[in-house]
């Protein structure tokens, strides 16, 4: 806190430069995005990224199963194999 003397009396300000700054920068940011969203070409564009990013996280569960399954079945593959054959095998296999 900073200290100011006003009319002989003493005051503690409950702001110190680097909250005013991050202040100023939301603010900054909060208008910028309202002007933003003022124009309805650009509230579409917000509408579709919204959609697609919908779409992209509705898929995401099901490609995890899928790698997790596919991950599980090559390391069971990969501990079936022998370890002489493994061992045999040219070094770029490996």
């Amino acid at each position: 806190m900073s200290t100011e003397e006003k009319n002989g009396q003493t005051t503690k300000s409950g702001h110190s430069g680097t909250s005013l700054l991050l202040m100023f920068l939301g603010g900054a940011a909060a208008g910028a995005a309202v002007a933003y969203l003022a124009q309805s070409e650009n509230r579409a564009r917000v509408r579709a990224l919204a959609r697609r990013t919908r779409e992209t996280a509705g898929r995401l569960p099901r490609a995890l199963r899928e790698a997790s399954h596919a991950a599980r079945e090559a390391f069971a593959e990969a501990q079936s194999i022998p370890e002489e054959a493994a061992l045999a095998a040219p070094k770029h296999q490996r």
